[in-house]
C-alpha cells in the first residue's frame, strides 16, 4: 500500500510521461501538415508539452531529467526554425 505523498508522486510522473508522449507526437506531426500555421501549432504544442514536463519533474527534484526536457524543447525550437520558418524578403 502506498501513501498519498507516493500516489502523488507517481501521478506526477504519469503526467510527464503523458506530456512527452504528446510533445514527440505533435514533433512527428509537424513534418506531416501541409500547412504553415499546422506546423507552427504543432511545433508550439512540444515545445510548451516539454517545458511542462521539466516544471513537474524540478518540482520532483528529478534535474537531470528537467534539463533532458528542457534541451529536447530546444532542439525542436532549432528545428522548426531551421526549417520550417521563411527567412526574410529582403529584396522588398
Amino acid at each position: 500500500m502506498t501513501t498519498p505523498l507516493e500516489d502523488e508522486r507517481l501521478a506526477k510522473l504519469a503526467q510527464i510521461a503523458v506530456l512527452v508522449r504528446d510533445a514527440e507526437a505533435a514533433y512527428e506531426k509537424m513534418y506531416d501538415v501541409r500547412d504553415q500555421r499546422d506546423a507552427k501549432w504543432q511545433y508550439e504544442l512540444a515545445y510548451d508539452w516539454l517545458h511542462d514536463a521539466a516544471k513537474i519533474a524540478r518540482g520532483l527534484e528529478l534535474e537531470k531529467e528537467a534539463v533532458a526536457y528542457e534541451e529536447r524543447a530546444q532542439h525542436i525550437r532549432k528545428v522548426y526554425r531551421h526549417q520550417f520558418m521563411m527567412p526574410p524578403d529582403l529584396s522588398a
